[in-house]
């Protein structure tokens, strides 16, 4: 399951960076992985859950596959001229 959703990811952001082509695209997975580091370092939220299997979870199958695909997709479409 972890993989499918890390395929999906990737997919995703593949065509997100084709389409949009701008690197503020990268704070899409970037910044709800940094609000959970937050949580695991202050130790809020429900429960008592164990963050040092949430986050390489959440890191393998969503941040670093968008990540890469947005990168990704941005660097195969040339730079587009506004003339």
């Amino acid at each position: 399951m972890i993989w499918g959703a890390a395929a999906a990811a990737l997919i995703l952001g593949l065509v997100l960076g084709v389409v949009v082509h701008q690197w503020t695209l990268l704070l899409i997975p970037l910044v709800p992985f940094a609000g959970m580091l937050v949580v695991a370092a202050t130790g809020a939220g429900p429960g008592g859950e164990d963050w040092s299997r949430v986050l390489p979870v959440a890191l393998l199958s969503g941040t670093l596959p968008l990540a890469l695909g947005i990168a990704t997709g941005i660097l195969l479409v040339p730079e587009r001229d506004s003339r």
